[in-house]
């Protein structure tokens, strides 16, 4: 039996070889979430043809699940859904005796995205990456009053029509740090880039060349919805 005099050292040993096992049992095995909702908000700023700088913003939601499996390449599907406002009073926008732009719009959009993250820097819990997507979105701008501006075709240049449905390329930048239960949060910025010059409803009889903008920052909330194997290795 051992004896009471050397319990002591037995247990001082003990402990130091319990925390050497825990630790390189840590650094072994890991466990982190591999799929996460991805519940954000954002301000978003319009540049167009009755605004020519990034401003006056407007508020989106957003909803998403991303996937978080691999150590360079990720993806995430999600759709969004906000508001944009535009003014420009002094746009003149003449074509003729009849034809005369609009100087306000606001306009609801709805979108579906499927992004491609690409990690600079990815760690357990903390990742900075830049991201590329291909998007569907769905606008209709409309007066102070409410109606439709795509039916007020006086408001265009003649002969001048265009579809609601765009597609998008948004491009971004971002950060995401995971605590320990699995929750995290995120800080994203970047630009929407619709392949459409009529977020607005004008094209021709507008002041900017090229399509509409939007510039966009989003903070989000992640949740877990599964995680890696415990006894998965690195």
């Amino acid at each position: 039996m051992l004896s009471i005099k050397y319990f002591p050292i037995f247990l001082i040993l003990s402990t130091l070889t319990a925390s050497q096992a825990f630790g390189q049992k840590n650094k072994m095995y890991y466990r982190e979430p591999k799929v996460l909702l991805d519940f954000g908000f954002s301000a978003n700023a319009y540049k167009g043809d009755l605004n020519n700088s990034y401003s006056k913003w407007n508020g989106f939601v957003h909803l998403g699940v991303k996937l978080n499996r691999k150590k360079r390449l990720n993806s995430q599907f999600e759709v969004s859904f906000g508001n944009l406002k535009g003014q420009n009073i002094f746009l003149n926008g003449n074509e003729n005796n009849t034809q005369k732009a609009n100087r306000f719009f606001s306009t609801d959009i709805f979108s579906l995205n499927y992004n491609l993250y690409i990690n600079i820097i990815k760690k357990e819990n903390f990742s900075v990456y830049l991201s590329q997507g291909v998007g569907f979105m769905k606008f209709l701008p409309k007066d102070e009053e409410g109606n439709d501006l795509i039916q007020e075709i006086e408001t265009r240049a003649q002969n001048e029509d265009y579809n609601t449905n765009a597609f998008q390329l948004p491009s971004n930048l971002g950060v995401i740090y995971i605590f320990k239960p699995g929750f995290g949060l995120g800080y994203q910025m970047g630009l929407v880039n619709p392949l459409t010059d009529y977020l607005d409803n004008i094209s021709q009889l507008g002041e900017n060349s090229g399509n509409d903008n939007i510039f966009r920052v989003k903070f989000s909330f992640y949740a877990p919805i599964s995680f890696e194997d415990n006894n998965k290795r690195r």
